[in-house]
């Protein structure tokens, strides 16, 4: 280890977690003084009383001065964790809502005096980065120690900004000493700050598009929350300005820009174009952004206005939640020509996530026009269409398609996209073989469907007849071999999460970056009313569906494999095993063709049939590959 270059030494252990480097740190010594800088890298603070702080200051300063490790802290963080929606890449399919709970404006931690945490934070010399989380105002006294530091404020809250309706606007000194320090650099507007009492006034919007060209080093914005639900108030931004005039003068600072620099935009939601993004437009230089995340509600006009009136000339990554004004096949084809339009008015991206109702069309422009550069590209699961749109055969990919992607994006690193499984059967073993024809590709999160051609029955094909309908006839809607084609599709357990991890990096070439993570995300039968599913199939449904986590592990050909969740439908169903009434209510599923179609995969034992089932694996009933193609 002592023959290694620093920075190689450096980049190992920034792969690390804190619990692998401290196992790493106890090998030798030589491995210890390299772990112990990145072990001690971040503290974590979270105080509630002053007591709390107190406390746990003199803890961290008797670990770190032990270790003489004050001079490595370069992260330090002061309030619970709450990172921001869509700052890690695996919110880019908008799948994740952020939390909608209503901040409790002026409750504050009860600490009155912060100079301990000022001592301490003198001490750590090569602080880059701090991290305010807390219901509270940013300490002055803090502030001022900081001024080499990035400042982000996450949840930004303010007692000051939230007024009654009708009352007069009063920012506070501290407030603005913070919004236009240069040590600001990225705010979050958090779902509690957008969501003041009925009868309160919330201009945080305001202060935010007022600070921008203020604030000369605040380089990312992000809103958890919809921001349409009420137009930016004049009289608000006007008082808010005025305030910042005088604390700018007062100062006597260099004059301000006339447009902020964001870098980085990520909003939850796109809201009404008036509300927020062109006022936003003259706050800051849209040429600038690198990120520009919208995931919700982006509709013809938001596409059209950022081809024609923002110039997004140094954007490289992309997240973009498509939505039609109506649903008609008009509406459609206007959403479907202002994406084209948008997508290629943009310079070549290195990263592209799609959600909502993104069509075919999008998918091969984006590899068309960027494919080349693309080193990331998300799809979301398809969003259901009414009419004959409905039908997933539009929107799943197919194998061809998805060896499509692999030969038009050369330097793909990561992938999400919608997949259908066919019980193992050649076709999606070619999707997985087609995923390996990616040399690059290290990071894959899979949506498997497992009931795209799902039919009903003949006697029941070209009728409005409902499940009600078939269970009045004593009949069945679907076919027992179909439903049991449903149950082979979505049961996936460790073993067959850890037979397509091997299949996929098994198909790499050689001299391939190899497989790192798979991400399986299951799709159960979540529409009863829409499929025609009895309810009992589709709690039996929610049940089996997991969601799996396989990681490569440190030996060769180790791969890890964890339980991420069960698939996020009917929790009642996911509870039950908790409690004797729930067993019984689980017991009540086996009834009529549930039980018929579930016997007939996995034969009774004597044990409860949660504990009986298992995945079918790979291409086990493949009669021939060349029938399945």
């Amino acid at each position: 280890m002592e023959a290694l270059p620093r920075e190689i030494s450096d980049q190992l252990c920034s792969y690390l977690d804190r619990p692998a480097l401290a196992s790493f740190s106890l090998v030798n010594k030589a491995c210890l003084d390299l772990a112990t800088p990145w072990i001690f890298r971040s503290v974590v603070l979270k105080p509630t009383s002053s007591e709390d702080l107190a406390t746990a200051l003199v803890e961290w300063t008797r670990i770190l001065e032990r270790r003489s490790s004050l001079r490595y802290v370069r992260c330090l963080q002061i309030g619970p964790d709450s990172k921001p929606y869509g700052s890690d890449n695996r919110d880019d399919l908008g799948d994740r809502v952020p939390a909608t709970w209503t901040r409790q404006f002026g409750r504050r931690t009860d600490i009155s005096e912060w100079s301990a945490l000022a001592d301490f934070i003198q001490r750590l010399e090569g602080l880059a980065d701090v991290t305010w989380a807390l219901n509270d105002s940013f300490p002055d006294c803090v502030l001022k120690l900081i001024l080499g530091c990035r400042l982000h404020l996450h949840d930004f809250c303010s007692r000051s900004l939230i007024v009654l309706q009708g009352g007069s606007l009063i920012v506070s000194e501290d407030d603005l000493k913070v919004l236009t320090s240069p040590c600001l650099y990225s705010i979050s507007l958090g779902a509690g700050v957008l969501r003041a009492r009925w009868d309160e006034a919330d201009h945080h919007k305001e202060a935010v598009l007022c600070v921008l060209s203020l604030a000369t080093n605040l380089q990312k914005l992000y809103a958890d929350h919809y921001l349409g639900r009420g137009i930016p108030r004049a009289l608000g931004i006007q008082a808010i300005s005025e305030q910042m005039s005088q604390v700018i003068n007062s100062r006597a600072t260099s004059p301000a820009r006339k447009q902020g620099g964001l870098t980085s935009l990520i909003l939850f939601n796109a809201g009404p174009i008036d509300t927020f993004l062109k006022p936003l437009s003259l706050s800051t230089d849209f040429a600038l952004l690198h990120t520009l995340k919208l995931y919700h509600g982006v509709h013809p006009n938001h596409l059209l206005w950022l081809s024609h009136d923002c110039h997004l000339s140094s954007l490289h990554t992309l997240a973009i939640g498509l939505e039609s004004d109506e649903h008609t096949d008009l509406a459609y084809a206007e959403l479907e020509a202002a994406a084209d339009k948008f997508l290629r008015s943009l310079p070549l991206l290195r990263s592209i996530s799609v959600t909502g109702q993104y069509f075919r069309s999008v998918v091969d422009c984006v590899l068309e026009h960027h494919g080349p550069t693309l080193k990331e590209f998300r799809l979301s699961n398809p969003y259901v269409f009414p009419d004959e749109r409905e039908d997933l055969k539009f929107w799943i990919l197919s194998k061809e398609s998805v060896l499509t992607i692999c030969l038009s994006c050369p330097s793909l690193e990561a992938l999400a996209l919608p997949l259908q499984r066919s019980r193992g059967h050649a076709a999606e073993l070619a999707s997985y073989h087609s995923l390996g024809q990616c040399r690059k590709l290290h990071d894959i999160q899979l949506n498997l469907y497992g009931y795209q051609d799902l039919q009903p029955r003949l006697d029941y094909q070209g009728s409005n007849a409902t499940v009600d309908d078939s269970r009045e006839g004593n009949s069945d809607f679907y076919k027992d071999e179909d439903l049991r084609d449903v149950l082979v599709n979505i049961t996936i357990d460790e073993n067959l999460s850890r037979e397509i991890f091997h299949t996929i990096d098994r198909s790499k070439s050689a001299g391939s970056v190899p497989l790192q993570r798979l991400d399986l995300i299951t799709v159960p039968v979540s529409s009863p009313h829409e499929l025609h599913i009895h309810d009992d199939f589709a709690r039996l449904s929610s049940y089996l569906a997991r969601n799996w986590t396989c990681e490569r592990g440190i030996e060769a050909d180790e791969v890890v494999v964890r339980q991420s969740d069960i698939a996020p439908l009917l929790p009642n169903v996911r509870d039950s095993l908790d409690s004797a009434e729930g067993l019984e209510d689980l017991r009540t599923i086996m009834t009529g063709q549930t039980e018929r179609v579930f016997r007939s995969i996995w034969p009774a034992t004597g044990k409860d049939w949660w504990e009986e089932w298992r995945s079918v694996p790979l291409a086990s009933t493949v009669d021939s590959i060349a029938d399945a193609e």
